[in-house]
């Protein structure tokens, strides 16, 4: 027969298994709390509806100040990163003489595709499709997707969110 083994000596070898570099551990009891729901506890005044309000309208205007090249009027709602990007986009077309035309969103819907937690920072990944149409054309109306990411601290007492990720699908 073998070694006497007891459960203990297997406890502790799960334990010391595990590897949490987070201050919040992961505890049992609380594994199906979703990251919305942690969302929802961290900021008691946090209200999704609320939330797709604001990204629809920060959509709208960040979408037309880029179309009118002049994006410092959304410049509080868009992270360092993007903003460079946005601006970087913005000479190309300018330098590729590129006809700039007025577009007017016809439709927008947003949903939320993922919500992340990490310590106090939330991030929340909202799709947004929209029919835009060119001034002036009944014939070209386009229908696009988008995928943004905001950011805000929870403890922010700024309500902005940051738009932190762009993706076109």
């Amino acid at each position: 027969m073998g070694k006497k083994t007891d459960s203990s000596d297997l406890m502790t070898k799960d334990e010391n298994a595990r590897f949490f570099n987070d201050e919040e551990s992961i505890k049992p009891e609380i594994s199906s709390d979703s990251p919305q729901e942690r969302l929802l506890k961290l900021d008691k005044n946090f209200n999704y509806e609320v939330f797709l309000e604001g990204a629809k309208k920060a959509f709208n205007l960040i979408v037309a100040s880029y179309k009118q090249n002049s994006l410092e009027k959304a410049k509080d709602l868009i992270s360092t990163n993007v903003y460079k990007a946005f601006k970087k986009s913005m000479e190309e077309n300018k330098d590729s003489n590129s006809k700039k035309s007025n577009i007017k969103i016809t439709s927008l819907d947003a949903s939320i595709l993922k919500v992340e937690v990490v310590k106090k920072l939330a991030r929340i990944k909202v799709q947004f499709l929209s029919t835009q149409d060119i001034e002036n054309s009944k014939e070209s109306s386009t229908k696009i997707k988008d995928v943004w990411t905001f950011e805000k601290e929870i403890n922010n007492q700024n309500p902005n969110w940051l738009l932190t990720e762009v993706s076109v699908e």
